[in-house]
């Protein structure tokens, strides 16, 4: 996915208990269309690479190799949407994304074709009210003024280490965009108990022909981990 040219770099916030060093705007979302005569990503046959894990202190989620094109540019930095005033809304902190700074925006603003991050636990909630609350806000968040949810799907997963958990998948079409913003972007949550609470991963991706395949994107989500 990719970042419009509204996401750029700020002064620290306190977001969700982390520092914010990267922002988008409500009318951005953190994907990016793909490049026109790119070819499409294809997803890799096993045996994969090992994936790389995304830890907190409540929970983790594996995503795929560095060779696939998966960083996590600032582990200590939070990348959330904001508000037209510049406050955050909804974020992350230390994301993983997908081909970072692959838009030549020709700004400082960060680009990517998919991110994931985690959120902090919500103490005695039930997973799939957890969800729901969170699936409103990032479609809020990412949608702004100007976009449009199409579709929200939820249903309960078994995640990889066999712990039942709510998900959600909703598309959003975005219409004030730039070379850097897609036409349309899917929002994904899963959300399970932890020891303190319920914990989500978070994982918005560009329908762009090189973005995070359906496959990646399940594979990602199952994995998350909570700390019980």
């Amino acid at each position: 996915m990719g970042l419009p040219t509204s996401m750029r770099a700020t002064t620290p916030a306190t977001l969700l208990g982390g520092l914010a060093t990267l922002v988008v705007t409500v009318s951005a979302a953190v994907v990016l269309l793909a490049q026109r005569g790119e070819p499409a990503r294809v997803a890799t046959a096993d045996p994969q690479p090992t994936w790389q894990v995304l830890r907190s202190s409540y929970a983790e989620v594996r995503v795929p190799p560095a060779s696939q094109g998966w960083s996590v540019p600032d582990p200590d930095g939070m990348l959330f949407y904001a508000d037209p005033e510049g406050e955050p809304v909804v974020g992350v902190r230390g994301p993983a994304v997908l081909d970072d700074g692959y838009c030549p925006s020709g700004t400082a603003a960060p680009s990517n074709r998919a991110f994931v991050g985690l959120t902090r636990p919500v103490p005695g909630l039930d997973p799939g009210v957890v969800d729901r609350r969170l699936q409103a806000a990032w479609t809020a968040g990412i949608a702004g003024t100007t976009g449009e949810p199409l579709a929200t799907r939820r249903t309960t997963v078994r995640l990889a280490d066999g712990a039942p958990a709510a998900a959600s998948r909703t598309t959003i079409r975005l219409h004030d965009r730039d070379p850097c913003t897609p036409q349309r972007v899917e929002l994904h949550l899963v959300s399970s108990r932890a020891r303190d609470g319920v914990v989500s991963a978070v994982l918005v991706r560009d329908l762009g022909p090189r973005s995070a395949t359906e496959e990646t994107v399940r594979r990602i989500l199952r994995s998350l981990r909570a700390r019980r």
